[in-house]
């Protein structure tokens, strides 16, 4: 079976056609139109222009909304349609005079240049003292006015976009755009006490020069403020000798928001100490002070740094002007400065530093004197200590062999090379000294398995050269107990249990006993769950008691019962709070949850155009089952707020943790704990009249918003109804209104809208009837009923109704017994009945009905071959008894005439109103002729060993005969006797034959011309059909003798008259298709 569906019929595209041809006494006019833009909501609009108009005639128009062409949304016989919405829309004007019209076309697209409003709000400071501020930032839309309309203070209605002198708190703001339009926001704004503080003292390591230097400090705001200006700055310079106090004051009228560095510059110091006093005071009157030594003198600093063996040399010079002569007064005797740094002793750098790779400087006392380009001089020294690290010795017995232990060794920081047993018990192995070194990691450890009891010492060296000995006993046989832990799992319903052994490893697992929920029967080999290292997890686990018997990897066998808990999210809701202001929202997290580790928590959006989550704010995607980053999520630390969140749309919490018993460190588990939607803005989403079954008629009409409710609804112009929290406005004349919402938070949507241009809320499409064709004259189908919901719909937003079917009018208009959207009927044709209701505006709704109908396809006969000869034709016929037929010629009778080769098809239909249900039957024509016979190719002069091949042209399919009875599709015959044949060669689809007579030569091999009447002349058989043919006569000397045509009777055995002898003689034919022939015969006498 199969469904047929009907093509538009665009009835306007007729209608113009037959008035154009039937009025065309009126000649045509020009007419054209211009759009404006809908820059607010329904201020969209539709201008016309007419010329060339008859004298006296009228002009009217009508409006349509495409795609339906069929019904006009307005009609005026002004010159403009206004107040409408974007979209694309087909403009009809009527000319009229008298009883004459005619009618000229336009399209006009109207396009959607609103630009929404939207702001963020951020906390922001002015400068002055204690006067902090709100500034709106505009997102997108045309802002022209703000004000706060709720908090601790408001603020009227201003054209800026920043409030100063707030104190802390939550503030809703409300922004007006450019159309009468308002959203707002709540903000809360929180205080942080401003905190002046002055860091410590810092002199440049370069001197200015030889008497100055240059002291530095930073004064900041902490807890978030700002520093206040002016700032006022005392330095009081007290020197160490007593003799001489200096004061500088400087004032910064403006700088930085919240740090200024600071700096003075103090001279004549002649080498001395002194003492900096600072006090500082803000725009605020806060004051903070600072008391600091200062020694200007040089500065040389001589730290070490750890090398691979050894240590390396640092000096740092302060206080001095390069360049520097450096010196060492002392260093051990094997140091060689050049050996350590390139440079020669003088240096402009003011870290300077001394080693080689991998190696350090000689252990020993280093004291170094630099002098600087002023001469001034420092010194300092110190001693590099060569410290031998510890080695770490660890032994154990407590495997599974109770006369043996193992041994590690390591050397921080260092690694062994060489490893040499020098002691050992007397059952030891191997014969001491026992060398070791090959059983030396890569790493550079020691490991040592096996070995009896005893004492022992042991002799290494690390890649440093450096020698350790160590003295190691391995002990007695120990004990060690095994360790099972439980935890919660990933999964809610299920948790994780491990186990490990202690002496051994876990070499096999079963489970004795588990609660009910356990799914396999007990008890249970789970011991394909142990690890390569011999752990045993698991973590799908139901909750419960559980007996649990191992066997470990020495052989010694445990029972044991453990109780496993689960993952608990009962509580999730309650661990985080979801504030929702006006506009915004605000989210914290509290989670006591202390049976999982390391957890985070994590704050997504869904992007439904990805269908994926991801980071609120940048939009970046989030891979489900990565851990999440501060790239695609927003990270919420636990007992943390996220405040004032200005993003809408659908919102998730993913909590990320490990188990407390997983032995993998990189295994995590995701718990989306909680999920919300915020809500977009308030929105008016369209104004409708009610004029619908149900409804109270079109003068009544109703707004359709979404938003933050209650609302409150109101008519603002031409005539002021404030309707309160009715959105149900009633007995409105016909006319253009302005309307004006405003919901809880105060944000205001407006639209205009002109009553005659309105839809009813529900405007139901005229359904057309349901075709399914049947291939098997079968009286039901089952039909798919949404496929009328796109023709139902119309222009209308799918999401906003539902549409159910029904068997009858009653259960339609009632909404009762709905029928599935897949039937099929019991009744061939069946009337089915859909009703259409708003989703959210329940107050009326549209009924009609349409036809299920299984239709039947044509019963034609299998497709058809036939042949006519060139220059005839041929009637065909289609079956007969149906609605219509349609040739692949175009024609639409049910016979045509074909005078031409090639494939004819003709679909044949069964009409069921609109639709139709069709068969196809194609017609196979073929052409075909009588043959040209072009040339006979012979092979002759043999008695019965002669063939013929012929070679044809034409269009026919052809058989070839040498009787006209007997035929072969093959063009060669063999075998032939010589003698005259005729041709035929007949067309298989008996458009005619054609015939040719052949002569299969052959010649007599003796001949008597002795006078008794027989036998007395000499020639070729079959000549007299080539009369062209030339023979001629030769002895056996070569001398021609005669020569003679086709058609003469032959030689007659003489030569100039006289007879000649018995003997053999030689001739040679001259064919007339080129061809020549030899042979001889005999004469006998």
């Amino acid at each position: 079976m199969y469904l047929i569906f009907p093509q538009k019929n665009y009835i306007l595209f007729f209608l113009v056609l037959i008035s154009s041809f039937v009025h065309a006494q009126l000649s045509d006019f020009n007419f054209s139109v211009s759009v404006t833009e809908e820059s607010c909501s329904g201020n969209g609009s539709i201008t016309m222009e007419v010329s060339g108009l008859e004298t006296e005639a009228q002009v009217t128009y009508k409006l349509f909304l495409y795609p339906d062409l069929d019904t006009p949304i307005a009609q005026t016989s002004s010159s403009m349609f206004s107040n409408l919405e974007s979209g694309d829309y087909l403009v009809e004007a009527t000319q009229t005079l008298d009883d004459f019209q005619n009618t000229q076309t336009a399209d006009a697209t109207i396009i959607d240049a609103i630009t929404v409003l939207d702001f963020e709000v951020d906390q922001g400071y002015s400068g002055v003292c204690g006067d902090l501020i709100l500034v709106v930032n505009i997102l997108s839309g045309n802002a022209e006015s703000f004000e706060i309309i709720s908090g601790p203070v408001t603020v009227p209605l201003q054209t800026g976009n920043t409030f100063t002198n707030l104190p802390e708190g939550t503030y809703v703001i409300r922004v007006y755009d450019n159309c009468g339009n308002a959203l707002t926001k709540t903000y809360t704004y929180l205080f942080n006490d401003s905190v002046l503080t002055v860091s410590e003292i810092e002199q440049s390591n370069v001197l200015i020069n030889c008497d100055e230097v240059t002291i530095y400090q930073v004064i900041s705001a902490s807890n978030g403020s700002q520093l206040s200006y002016p700032i006022v700055v005392n330095f009081t310079i007290n020197f160490s000798d007593g003799n001489e106090t200096t004061s500088y004051s400087q004032t910064y009228d403006n700088g930085p928001e919240t740090e200024l560095e600071i700096s003075t510059t103090v001279t004549d110091y002649a080498e001395q100490t002194f003492t900096v006093d600072t006090v500082i005071q803000d725009g605020c009157g806060t004051m903070v002070t600072s008391t600091e030594i200062v020694n200007p003198n040089p500065e040389i600093n001589l730290s070490e740094v750890a090398n691979v063996c050894g240590n390396d040399l640092i000096i740092a010079i302060s206080n001095m002007l390069p360049p520097f002569t450096l010196q060492f007064i002392q260093a051990p005797i094997e140091f060689n400065p050049s050996d350590y740094n390139d440079n020669q002793g003088v240096y402009s750098d003011f870290v300077i530093v001394f080693g080689q790779e991998d190696e350090g400087l000689p252990f020993g006392v280093y004291e170094v004197s630099i002098v600087d380009a002023c001469g001034n001089i420092g010194e300092a020294s110190i001693e590099l200590v060569e410290e031998l690290e510890i080695p770490v010795v660890n032994t154990s017995n407590g495997g599974c062999d109770t006369e043996s232990g193992a041994l590690s060794v390591r050397i921080p920081n260092r690694e062994l090379v060489s490893a040499l047993i020098t002691a050992a018990p007397i059952n030891y192995s191997n014969a001491v000294p026992d060398d070791v070194s090959y059983l030396i990691s890569s790493n550079g450890r020691l490991m040592l398995n096996d070995l009896p009891l005893g004492n022992y010492t042991l002799e290494m060296i690390d890649n440093c050269g450096n020698t350790y000995i160590e003295d190691f006993e391995i002990p007695e046989h120990e004990i060690y107990d095994f360790n099972v832990s439980t935890s919660v799992s990933c999964s809610t319903n299920l948790g994780a249990l491990n186990l490990t052994g202690g002496n051994g490893t876990v070499a096999s697992v079963i489970f004795i006993e588990a609660p009910v929920e356990f799914s396999q029967s007990l008890p249970y080999d789970y011991s394909y769950a142990i690890s390569s290292q011999g752990i045993f997890y698991v973590e799908d686990l139901p909750a419960g008691n559980y007996t649990i018997e191992f066997t470990d990897s020495c052989g010694s066998q445990f029972m044991f019962t453990e109780i496993v808990e689960t993952y608990n999210d009962d509580n999730n809701e309650s661990i985080y709070v979801l504030q929702q202001n006006c506009g915004s929202f605000d989210l914290s997290i509290l989670d006591n949850d202390d049976a999982v580790v390391n957890q985070t928590y994590w704050f997504q959006k869904y992007y439904p155009e990805y269908d994926s989550w991801g980071h609120p704010n940048t939009g970046v995607m989030y891979n489900e089952g990565e851990l999440p980053t501060d790239i695609n999520s927003i990270s919420i630390e636990n007992g943390e707020s996220l405040l004032n969140i200005f993003v809408v749309g659908e919102f998730r919490l993913i909590k990320v943790f490990q188990t407390a018993v997983n032995p993998n460190p990189e295994a995590y588990c995701f718990d989306i704990f909680g999920e919300f939607e915020i809500e977009s803005e308030l929105t008016i989403n369209d104004v409708f009249n009610l004029n619908c079954d149900g409804g109270s008629g079109p003068s009544d009409i109703i707004v359709d918003v979404s938003g933050v409710p209650p609302y409150n609804f109101s008519i603002i112009s031409p005539i002021v109804i404030d309707n309160g929290a009715v959105n149900v406005f009633t007995d409105l004349s016909a006319g253009i209104y302005e309307i004006r919402v405003e919901d809880a938070c105060g944000s205001i949507a407006a639209t205009t809208i002109n009553t005659m241009d309105l839809l009813p809320v529900v405007s139901l499409g005229n359904p057309t009837d349901m075709v399914i064709c049947s291939d098997s004259n079968n009286n039901q189908a089952l039909f798919n009923l949404t496929e009328q919901n796109t023709q139902l719909l119309g222009n209308q937003n799918p999401d906003n109704f539902t549409i159910t079917y029904h068997l009858n009018q009653m259960d339609a208009d009632s909404g009762n017994n709905p029928i599935s959207e897949n039937y099929e009927n019991v009744i061939n044709p069946q009337t089915v009945y859909v009703r259409m209701v708003h989703n959210t505006l329940d107050v009326c709704y549209e009924t009609d009905a349409f036809q299920l109908i299984v239709g039947f396809a044509p019963e034609l006969g299998a497709d058809e071959s036939t042949t006519i000869c060139e220059g005839n034709s041929i009637l065909l016929s289609a079956d007969l008894g149906y609605s219509s037929y349609l040739w692949s010629s175009g024609e639409t009778t049910r016979s045509i005439v074909a005078d031409t080769e090639g494939t004819y098809s003709v679909t044949v239909f069964n009409n069921y109103g609109d639709f139709y249900c069709e068969a196809t039957k194609t017609y196979t024509v073929v052409m075909s002729g009588v043959a040209n016979i072009e040339n006979i190719i012979s092979e002759d002069f043999t008695s019965n060993n002669n063939f013929v091949d012929i070679e044809v042209s034409g269009i026919g399919d052809y058989e070839y005969s040498l009787d006209g009875v007997t035929y072969q599709l093959e063009n060669h015959f063999e075998n032939l006797d010589s003698g005259i044949y005729t041709i035929f060669v007949r067309d298989r689809n008996g458009c005619g034959v054609s015939t040719e007579n052949i002569s299969l030569l052959n010649y007599k091999k003796f001949f008597t011309p002795n006078g008794d009447g027989e036998n007395e002349y000499w020639q070729i058989t079959g000549s007299h059909l080539e009369t062209d043919m030339q023979v001629f006569v030769y002895d056996r000397y070569g001398k021609l003798l005669i020569n003679f045509s086709g058609n003469d009777i032959g030689w007659d055995g003489r030569y100039n008259g006289n007879q000649m002898p018995t003997s053999d003689y030689w001739f040679l034919v001259k064919r007339s298709n080129g061809l020549t022939h030899t042979g001889h015969f005999t004469l006998k006498r």
